[in-house]
């Protein structure tokens, strides 16, 4: 795949996200599809480029294996999360086009110090030293493709796996240090009726071990983390439905919790 196919997928891609349009016939890239993950993380690297703001963290997809079957994933998936995507908690949403219409409650770890190149990987313990704080957030994920869960990993690699709005809460209870993420309980609600429930060891059996996940993705397709970038682990519980006019509140136990309105 030339760079210039690279470019030119990523350009169609980011002309359909900034629209609020959708990729319907995909066989009108097949010749500039990316073949394989390495070259979705090239396409992926225009929309920073494309943007008038800068990247404010990385988000993972497919964080479980379900998530992995329905989009027809082999393992989980990085994307790119755009300043100019973000919200925050304390101020009304703007729902944007969006053809998923679910919100995800997700574990958010801020970045003590950048991405180490000189490491051949991460442990745990690694991981456990670059986390500077953890904290609360929603995402509202979405496809730039009609029909995403047929189009393959690499596609969605591509479409920055499945990135779209994003709203960074409020710095959670430091305590989250003294336990184990995995058994820490957390729900999702609409508008205090419907309400999705999940435990931290739904995202690769840890928020850490996800993170943990990212780091060595990055390091391994040679993709820069900085410090003061925040990232987000997968959605902790099965995604819940959303619409204008909805108050979404994300509740992680005795470490805080958080709401937004949708407008």
């Amino acid at each position: 795949m030339k760079k210039d196919n690279e470019y030119k997928l990523a350009n169609i891609i980011w002309n359909h996200w900034q629209n609020g349009t959708l990729i319907d016939d995909i066989t009108v890239i097949d010749d500039i599809t990316p073949k394989d993950r390495t070259y979705g993380y090239e396409v992926q690297k225009y929309f920073n480029e494309f943007s008038n703001k800068d990247i404010f963290g990385w988000k993972i997809a497919a964080s479980n294996k379900a998530g992995q079957e329905h989009i027809g994933a082999q393992s989980p998936l990085a994307g790119v999360l755009l300043e100019e995507k973000k919200n925050n908690y304390n101020e009304s949403i703007k729902l944007l086009p969006n053809q998923m219409l679910v919100a995800e409650v997700e574990f958010i770890f801020k970045m003590k110090h950048d991405l180490d190149f000189n490491k051949s990987n991460y442990s745990e313990q690694d991981t456990l030293l670059i986390i500077e704080s953890l904290h609360a957030g929603i995402e509202l994920p979405d496809s730039r493709f009609l029909n995403y869960t047929k189009v393959g990993e690499a596609n969605l690699i591509a479409d920055n796996a499945c990135a779209h709005q994003f709203i960074l809460g409020p710095k959670l209870s430091d305590d989250w240090r003294n336990r184990n993420l995995k058994d820490q309980k957390v729900s999702i609600s609409v508008n205090d009726e419907n309400s999705e429930y999940g435990l931290g060891e739904n995202v690769l059996g840890s928020p850490i071990l996800a993170l943990k996940w990212l780091l060595n993705e990055l390091l391994e397709f040679k993709i820069p983390l900085k410090k003061g970038h925040f990232v987000s682990t997968g959605t902790v519980t099965k995604p819940i439905p959303i619409k204008k006019g909805d108050i979404v509140k994300a509740d992680y136990s005795d470490l805080g919790n958080f709401q937004i309105s949708l407008n």
